[in-house]
């Protein structure tokens, strides 16, 4: 909640009532900051001492923290923080399992933006080295999963309430190897005279609230000006960008060799990374994180078959594959024949489900939706999961038509906007 402007002020200098309204606000919001900005000071006095934090934490998550916390007297401002607390842990329960563990504290904002901890720990262990540099330390998750490959870690962020948290939090975790400062990327690298093995950055997508998902000029800092500046300060950059992000435009910013690594995590893009460095070439690639310790790396040479059937198979490229452009090679290799203009296949052969979904054919289905949908009524299925590629109608449509519930062992496919429609009855294999 922002302090009333100066315009504001004047327009209810005339209405005595609104101008003692707006001096009771004012009043208000400046005493609540202070009473945050208490609760933050104690925080600070307790980076040091790891039996007082460790109190602190346990009280925090207490069933009576409310009525017993002994730290802070202001009693608004700590039912906030403490609310706070309890709603973010129970969001971090997936994300950031091992930090809930550990009674870590949160923000919400920084939580949402947070890299989720399997997916942290699949990038970190790509990369290696003595030194590296975050300069958008944000609530720490990266540079905590980055701090198994480097020997130390410098992170930056203007937020010293955060940094806070990010300093408690490495204590609570155990790491000693992450300094956190209170600093900018443009401030913190126009004064370095050091060489970093890696610098890494995840820009602000939301900078004053709102969300950019494509111009990465526009996130904050600008890592494509930062880059151009001071290159020479990293060996190799690491730049996380939205997914969204055109990957030939991203190359056209940074005018430099990039390697993109896409990670995919239940059949979703959940972060793309671009590694630039001098010694690497031109290159995409998927990075398919099964769990918290396992993951697959999907380059344009190892996209191989991995069972051959006797029976008819259907494929569905994935959004990574589509993304990065392996589709055709992919198909290739797998031999598999296009039933459209390069998201539905069909052929004998599956392959990893980073790479594409891999169905049994039970029916093949062409011409009109109602002509397929008689022959979909006829096979007595009542309930189905629904997808449509470059045709008539979308899976909303699709259900509403031939009145079909959504979910069950049954996936329709559909195809085709000329007079040739074609549709695919499947299910899982296996």
């Amino acid at each position: 909640m922002a302090l009333p402007t100066e315009g504001q002020r004047s327009c209810l200098r005339n209405n005595p009532h609104e101008e003692r309204m707006l001096h009771s606000r004012t009043a208000m919001i400046t005493f609540a900051l202070f009473m945050i900005s208490e609760i933050y000071c104690k925080l600070k006095t307790l980076e040091g001492n790891d039996l007082d934090l460790k109190r602190f934490v346990d009280e925090i998550y207490s069933d009576t923290a409310a009525k017993s916390f002994s730290y802070n007297p202001f009693n608004d401002a700590l039912s906030s923080f403490l609310i706070e607390q309890k709603l973010c842990r129970k969001k971090a329960t997936d994300k950031l399992p091992s930090w809930v563990q550990a009674n870590c504290l949160f923000a919400t904002v920084p939580l949402e933006q947070a890299t989720s901890e399997r997916v942290a720990k699949a990038k970190a262990s790509l990369f290696k080295g003595e030194k590296l540099l975050s300069l958008t330390g944000g609530l720490g998750s990266d540079e905590c999963a980055f701090s198994s490959s480097f020997n130390s870690i410098v992170g930056l962020d203007t937020d010293y309430c955060l940094n806070v948290l990010a300093r408690i939090n490495n204590r609570l975790l155990g790491l000693n190897n992450i300094q956190r400062v209170d600093d900018s990327a443009e401030n913190f690298l126009a004064r370095n005279n050091t060489t970093f093995d890696v610098i890494y950055s995840d820009p602000d997508r939301r900078p004053g609230g709102n969300r950019i998902s494509s111009d990465a000029r526009l996130y904050t800092p600008n890592v494509f000006d930062l880059y151009n500046q001071h290159q020479k300060q990293g060996e190799r950059w690491l730049t996380k960008l939205s997914p969204m992000t055109d990957l030939t435009w991203i190359r056209r910013q940074f005018n430099a060799p990039c390697r993109i690594y896409l990670f995919f995590y239940k059949n979703e893009i959940k972060e793309l990374l671009v590694e630039t460095a001098d010694a690497i070439k031109d290159e995409n690639i998927i990075v398919s994180v099964e769990n918290e310790d396992a993951y697959t790396v999907f380059d344009d040479q190892n996209l191989n078959p991995l069972a051959k059937h006797d029976f008819e198979v259907f494929c569905e490229l994935s959004a990574a594959t589509i993304k990065v452009g392996f589709g055709k090679k992919l198909a290739d290799n797998c031999h598999w024949q296009p039933e459209n203009s390069g998201t539905y296949y069909t052929g004998t052969t599956t392959v990893n489900p980073a790479l594409s979904r891999c169905f049994r054919i039970i029916e093949r289905l062409s011409g009109s939706l109602n002509e397929m949908g008689e022959t979909i009524q006829k096979l007595g299925i009542s309930q189905a999961n629904i997808s449509a590629r470059d045709f008539v109608a979308d899976s909303t449509e699709i259900r509403k038509k031939l009145g079909l519930k959504d979910g069950g062992e049954n996936y329709l496919f559909f195809t085709g906007k000329s007079k040739i429609k074609k549709g695919f009855v499947c299910r899982k294999i296996g």
